[in-house]
């Protein structure tokens, strides 16, 4: 995230887009992926599909009513 985050912040601002304030889910200093949003191994596929939708929907929202400018989730898994 630290390594490109600049490049992408100031590519915003030139395009006159809002970057920070953001919300970034990720493990600090890790860039393997894997799971971020952690679901009970045992859950039924389907069932962990609602959750993980479930919880990028809540992201959304409090992003939004925030007025932060988006969610970032960081070397997610591909379900994710």
């Amino acid at each position: 995230e630290f390594i490109f985050d600049q490049q992408w912040a100031e590519a915003a601002y030139m395009s006159g887009i809002q970057y920070y304030p953001k919300l970034l889910v990720a493990v600090p200093y890790t860039p393997a992926a894997g799971a971020r949003i952690l679901v009970k191994p045992s859950i039924e596929e389907n069932l962990k599909a609602k959750i993980i939708r479930s919880v990028g929907n809540y992201l959304k929202t409090v992003a939004e009513k925030s007025g932060l400018s988006s969610v970032h989730v960081n070397f997610c898994s591909d379900s994710e």
